[in-house]
């Protein structure tokens, strides 16, 4: 079963052919951004719009050809207003437009490549955080993977496992605390913070499982879950 469904309060509702939703469409996320719209990036290279109308709109912003298969955190559109959407080729940052449409005709304000500081030109995913800078994981045949975009100076900063980062095993799951610290969480198990410039591994010896962690979030008091596969939730 494909598409998109919505809990009411009244039920579940479908959105499928008749709402603007192809059978074969491979939706990867579900996000909102600041004005509550509801947008689905789909594989390989469209995002959808859900309209005031209650259709979803399709549109491939220009130059757009394929994402890489990562899932969940992806595209957004950032607090400035600016489009960032991790593709095959590189890190895709679209200047603010008039329409959601417009993304169809406009060309991206920069692709961030290897050239720019990445460890490759394959970006898997993406997360924002409170100062407007970007967190980016990349994947590939390659021992580093994460980097981030710095606002302040518009660069790339990559970080290497001699920080203490694991090798070869990418962040999939992010969340931001009370006190601005950055969590990851990895592709091949393994918690990670990110507070005062300095990176603290969080493993079996921590009570972190020895599990993928799927996603992350921070609840009003400042508590920190973490999701895992077949491991359970922490």
């Amino acid at each position: 079963l494909k598409g998109a469904w919505k809990l009411a309060h009244s039920g579940f509702f479908s959105f499928g052919e008749k709402e603007g939703l192809s059978s074969s469409v491979d939706i990867r996320s579900i996000y909102f951004n600041r004005r509550g719209e509801i947008f689905l990036p789909v594989r390989p290279n469209e995002i959808l719009h859900k309209a005031a109308n209650g259709k979803f709109e399709s549109v491939t912003p220009l130059g757009m050809r394929l994402r890489s298969w990562g899932s969940h955190f992806l595209d957004f559109e950032s607090q400035s207003g600016e489009w960032w959407i991790p593709a095959a080729d590189g890190l895709r940052r679209y200047p603010k437009t008039n329409s959601f449409a417009d993304l169809s005709k406009t060309p991206p304000k920069k692709i961030y490549t290897s050239a720019d500081g990445l460890f490759t030109d394959e970006v898997f995913n993406l997360f924002e955080d409170s100062r407007g800078d970007i967190w980016i994981t990349i994947v590939g045949e390659v021992e580093n993977t994460l980097s981030r975009w710095d606002k302040k100076t518009d660069s790339i900063v990559s970080y290497t496992s001699e920080l203490g980062i694991p090798k070869s095993n990418g962040a999939i799951a992010f969340a931001e605390d009370k006190e601005g610290s950055i969590w990851f969480g990895n592709y091949f198990g393994t918690l990670m913070r990110f507070r005062d410039g300095k990176f603290r591994v969080f493993d079996a010896r921590d009570g972190i499982p020895d599990s993928q962690i799927d996603d992350l979030m921070t609840d009003r008091q400042g508590r920190l879950w973490i999701a895992t596969t077949g491991r359970g939730i922490y």
